[in-house]
């Protein structure tokens, strides 16, 4: 099996491990028998697509960051930023923004601390608002959300059923940019609050949502189902926080948490949205794992990623596969 850490796992296109491909491994326990990582590739709208996995070799790490075939570039420039969100938040630690673009996450301390919980893919932060005074929420230097934008999450019903995912500059003003109801999802900016109805989330349990902006209005998504065309919208958005709640316009009792956050500054397409249902909320329709094959040197595994909707999506995670 595959070193515990996961240092020797490498990805190519083609059998022979000539075309090696980018990846982040964000978790691996060979032990445990889990992993989440990121890969890039470059799927085909028409047909599948065949990634070899390669392992079994003593002795080796992960590339830097900064490699060729390292974490950044992973994630192409279209992302401005991607929080998979499995650190532990205890304290005011850091989520760290898997792009190159150091769009870290700082998790507020003390009564506004959010916390850790298990998560669809790995591990998830959790936002508690149910007492007054006590909303939880991490911080980043500020994105302008110049347009077209696209936003993508998993999130966690708990209780309740209301959640700011995005927020602006703070109570009272700005308080959400993107705000996420089971019906419904909200994009606030300086001039203009636009709500656009859509097929309900999950009551109890993960769901994958997205908004995509363009013609100068967005389009909501959940669980790879269209809500339609929202209205046009005006002014600019600044991203500040994550999970920043305003007790005035909410209940003040909502729990949900939140895994694999991503901001893009690009249009996205609803193949997209739907490949990243497909892959984060039922992997089994993604994918599938071919019997592994001795070779050379180590040990290949051979996956063909399919995506019903036909998309061109270019990274996907490996979700909780364990090692032969």
């Amino acid at each position: 099996k595959a070193l515990e850490d996961g240092g020797d796992i490498r990805f190519s296109s083609d059998q022979a491990g000539t075309t090696q491909l980018p990846c982040h491994v964000r978790h691996f326990s060979a032990s445990g028998g889990t992993a989440n990582i990121a890969i890039k590739t470059g799927t085909s709208n028409s047909a599948a697509t065949r990634v070899y996995v390669w392992y079994l070799k003593s002795g080796e790490s992960q590339p830097i960051a900064t490699d060729p075939y390292g974490q950044y570039a992973t994630y192409d420039s279209s992302y401005i930023a991607v929080w998979p969100l499995h650190e532990d938040p205890a304290g005011g630690s850091v989520a760290a923004d898997a792009t190159n673009n150091g769009n870290d996450l700082t998790a507020a301390a003390g009564v506004n601390n959010p916390s850790q919980m298990a998560g669809q893919v790995y591990r998830a932060w959790q936002f508690d608002h149910a007492t007054p005074g006590e909303e939880d929420y991490g911080t980043l230097t500020g994105i302008a959300a110049v347009r077209p934008v696209s936003c993508e999450a998993l999130r966690y019903q708990v209780q309740n059923t209301s959640m700011a995912i995005l927020g602006g500059d703070g109570e009272p003003g700005n308080q959400y940019v993107w705000y996420s109801s089971p019906g419904s999802q909200r994009w606030r900016s300086s001039t203009a609050t636009v709500s656009r109805g859509h097929p309900s989330v999950t009551s109890s349990g993960w769901s994958h949502i997205g908004i995509i902006w363009f013609n100068g209005g967005f389009q909501p998504v959940a669980n790879g189902v269209d809500g339609g065309f929202g209205g046009n919208i005006t002014g600019t958005s600044t991203i500040r926080r994550v999970g920043l709640d305003d007790e005035a316009a909410y209940p003040s009792s909502e729990v949900f948490g939140l895994e694999e956050l991503r901001i893009s500054f690009v249009q996205r397409t609803l193949e997209w949205m739907q490949a990243g249902y497909e892959n984060l909320i039922n992997p089994g329709t993604f994918f599938t794992v071919g019997t592994p094959e001795s070779v050379i040197g180590g040990i290949t595994t051979t996956v063909t990623a399919t995506n019903a909707a036909g998309s061109d999506v270019d990274t996907f995670n490996w979700v909780e596969i364990p090692p032969p």
